[in-house]
């Protein structure tokens, strides 16, 4: 039996978290689907470019993901990445258009479709393809209206299932008990790259832990931060960080 499969399209910079979280979601409720993003799927050592076009060949059904960054992300020269035939995004797109794929678009953090007029002419037949919209507030209903979509393509989901008992991976806030200087400072012994600040704010100082992290590359620095911002949502305590090449400051 060949197994189906279900690619989505992205951007990096354009929400990324929804994306992983996802593609989590569809991966648990169709089962013997596989379900492809490039950060997950792209194990050490393969070939980044191949490894795509292998997926995209295999794929059915292409899911573009449409935030609020999709259209105007630009390249290091302030060029629109949408109009550059070598920018990734555009080549799936035209992929799943001039291979007929079940093209599905995912509106995501208030994200509008785009205007005709503001698409390449290879894009332009995106629009015609049905959309649905992702909110955080309305995430059990907005999944589950698009697993019907896809089930009606001929997917089926694992037995028992359901996005019924799915939330949206944000857990309530709960308030934490300040730490007394004391049990601040012993809880330093065992982070001994960490050390204590004092940040003077207009409500007056404020207690901070600050570490920094060097890595070989600049791409492995980015990747750091991509991952660890993944966690950082789903806890919802997010840090003041900084990046200078190789260098993070936490």
């Amino acid at each position: 039996m060949t197994t189906q499969s279900i690619f989505i399209s992205y951007r990096r910079s354009d929400q990324p978290n929804i994306v992983f979280w996802l593609h989590d979601v569809l991966h648990n409720i169709f089962v013997d689907t596989e379900v492809f993003i490039d950060e997950k799927g792209i194990q050490a050592g393969d070939k980044w470019a191949e490894h795509l076009e292998k997926n995209l060949r295999s794929a059915s059904v292409l899911i573009v993901v449409i935030g609020p960054d999709w259209l105007r992300a630009q390249d290091e020269y302030f060029r629109r990445r949408l109009d550059e035939p070598s920018d990734w995004v555009r080549k799936e797109v035209e992929f799943g258009i001039t291979n007929n794929l079940v093209i599905i678009l995912l509106l995501v953090s208030d994200a509008k479709l785009p205007d005709l007029k503001a698409l390449p002419e290879s894009l332009i037949p995106l629009l015609s393809n049905q959309s649905f919209k992702l909110r955080t507030g309305y995430w059990r209903e907005d999944v589950n209206e698009l697993v019907i979509a896809i089930e009606q393509k001929g997917f089926q989901r694992g037995i028992n299932a359901e996005t019924s008992n799915v939330d949206y991976p944000a857990p309530g806030y709960q308030p934490a008990t300040p730490l007394s200087d004391q049990e601040l400072d012993e809880e330093l012994r065992s982070l001994s790259q960490w050390r204590r600040v004092d940040r003077k704010l207009q409500a007056g100082i404020s207690t901070e832990l600050m570490r920094k992290y060097k890595f070989e590359t600049f791409e492995a620095a980015m990747h750091f931060m991509l991952t660890a911002s993944r966690r950082i949502s789903r806890v919802n305590h997010h840090s003041t960080w900084q990046n200078m090449w190789r260098t993070v400051t936490v």
